[in-house]
């Protein structure tokens, strides 16, 4: 089998997968999670393998399972969606409402790069009307870089809020993305 098939295979396999987990109503954090838990068990598979043959000692075995799970963490830490964005999924399913607000102040907490994007982490304080009033809000989102001029200071950004907990508010990603597709 060539080098191209077997890459096809492969992809063919991973569509596969995720059409069957669809169907079984899993959500993407799910995935995530079983992707990284099974490419750890692989790895750790791997060492076990090597250690055993050359004959290395036990507790070489159990070094290597608390980098594994460190690093799984780590892994899992970046790449699941963070509480801002949770709960923007929720408001958009029917339990939020519509308001704006005026971003007053933003501060940049770190940053997550890809191979492909490059993520700021971003604390919005926001001046947001709603139901006739103003309330200070504050949102720690996660925003590609190169969308965060619609995010700075004195910049009008739609916002979605809890009716019963105003203070509990995510952006509108419908009206204003924080990633590109």
């Amino acid at each position: 089998m060539t080098k191209e098939r077997r890459r096809a295979a492969g992809r063919d396999s991973m569509t596969i997968m995720n059409k069957s987990a669809e169907k079984q109503g899993m959500t993407p954090e799910t995935k995530t999670i079983l992707t990284v838990v099974v490419i750890a068990i692989l790895v750790f598979a791997f060492y076990v393998w090597g250690f055993t043959k050359d004959g290395v000692p036990a507790y070489g075995l159990w070094l290597v399972a608390g980098f594994i799970v460190f690093f799984s963490v780590l892994a899992l830490n970046s790449l699941l969606p963070g509480a801002e964005e949770k709960l923007a999924r929720r408001l958009a399913a029917g339990v939020g409402r519509p308001a704006s607000g005026i971003v007053t102040e933003l501060r940049r907490r770190g940053s997550l790069e890809t191979s492909s994007q490059r993520f700021s982490y971003v604390t919005l304080i926001v001046d947001m009307e709603a139901e006739g009033k103003t309330r200070t809000v504050t949102i720690k989102a996660k925003i590609e870089d190169s969308l965060m001029p619609g995010f700075a200071t004195g910049r009008r950004i739609s916002l979605l809020y809890d009716p019963d907990d105003p203070s509990s508010a995510a952006i509108d990603r419908e009206h204003n993305p924080v990633s590109i597709q």
